[in-house]
């Protein structure tokens, strides 16, 4: 059972080993189908032997600095796109304008309040 679906955002909020994508938001591509993971021992300070298979996106990272992950060799590197776990994925909540004028009028406040400020600006 996946808790995610194309065209979400997420948020990485597990990860075996690399803390540096612990928060990264990113966004929901495609199906990536299972895969084979190997999890890292911080312990041992090397990948597991053998791999698990999860089900995984592709996704695209929102941050400037991208995904990291780990090569056959155990080392890192940053790629702004790639594969991740669906179960290190936290989908965010998306926001419903449940009452359409109340969205128009605050839209419109905003604005009012924009021209308000730039004509006290201008006369001081």
């Amino acid at each position: 059972m996946t808790n995610c679906k194309v065209g979400d955002l997420a948020i990485i909020i597990k990860d075996d080993g690399l803390q540096e994508n612990l928060g990264i938001t990113v966004q929901i591509v495609a199906h990536a189908g299972y895969q084979n993971w190997y999890g890292y021992s911080l312990r041992l300070k090397r990948s597991y032997k053998r791999p698990r298979r999860l089900y995984s996106w592709s996704v695209v990272a929102l941050s400037n600095q991208g995904i990291c992950y780990r090569d056959h060799k155990d080392e890192l590197y940053f790629s702004r796109e790639g594969d991740v776990p669906d179960y290190c994925l936290q989908r965010l909540p998306k926001i419903q304008f449940t009452n359409e004028e109340f969205a128009e009028e605050g839209i419109k406040s905003a604005v009012i309040c924009e021209v308000e400020r730039s004509n006290d600006e201008t006369v001081e």
